[in-house]
C-alpha cells in the first residue's frame, strides 16, 4: 500500500518533466540577413537617439522595431522611437551595395512592426529634398509633404537578425 501511496505521489512530478536527456535546450534562432550579428550587446534605438554623438562614426550594434520598410525592393528601413523628452526620433537603416550599385541582400518587405538587430556602421547625413521624397513614396507616405533637405542618422548595416522571424531551415546537401 505504502508502495501504491508513494508511485501516487510522484507520478505527477514525472509527467512533468519536459527533457529526458539532461542536456539544456537549444537558444532560439532566428532569420538572419547579411553577417552574422552578435545580439549581445545590442543598443536600444532610443539610447543612440538620445547620445548619436557617442556613436556617430562607429560600428555599433542596434536592437528596436522596424517601423518602415521600403515595401518596393527591401533596400531600407527605420527604426523610430520616442525619446525620454517625448520627442520623435528615427535611424534610417541601409542595405549596403556592391561596386556595380546592386544590393548586397534585401529585407523582407512585410518586415515593419518587427523587431531586429542590427549591425552597421553610423553616420548622420544630409538628406536631400528629393531623396526624402522619394523614401517617402516608397513607404506610401504623401511624397508632398516633404520640404526642404534633412538630417538623420544613418547606419549602413553589416547584417541583420530579425527577431519575430525563426530560422528557415537549410536542407540538408545531398552525399554521394
Amino acid at each position: 500500500m505504502r508502495f501504491l501511496f508513494t508511485l501516487l505521489l510522484l507520478l505527477p512530478l514525472a509527467a512533468c518533466q519536459t527533457d529526458q536527456t539532461g542536456l539544456p535546450e537549444a537558444a532560439p534562432t532566428f532569420e538572419q540577413v547579411g553577417d552574422a550579428v552578435d545580439r549581445n550587446g545590442a543598443v536600444p534605438v532610443a539610447a543612440v537617439l538620445s547620445e548619436p554623438d557617442s556613436y556617430v562614426g562607429q560600428r555599433v550594434t542596434i536592437e528596436g522595431e522596424a517601423t518602415e520598410v521600403c515595401t518596393n525592393m527591401g533596400c531600407w528601413a527605420v527604426m523610430r522611437t520616442e525619446l525620454a523628452d517625448g520627442t520623435p526620433g528615427h535611424i534610417r537603416l541601409n542595405v549596403p551595395k556592391d561596386a556595380e550599385g546592386a544590393y548586397l541582400w534585401t529585407l523582407p518587405t512585410d518586415l515593419a512592426g518587427e523587431r531586429i538587430v542590427v549591425s552597421g556602421y553610423l553616420d548622420q547625413a544630409v538628406l536631400s529634398e528629393a531623396d526624402a521624397r522619394h523614401l517617402a513614396e516608397d513607404a506610401g507616405e504623401d511624397p508632398n509633404a516633404i520640404t526642404g533637405d534633412t538630417y538623420e542618422l544613418h547606419l549602413t548595416m553589416s547584417g541583420a537578425t530579425l527577431e519575430d522571424r525563426p530560422a528557415t531551415p537549410v536542407a540538408d546537401a545531398p552525399t554521394s
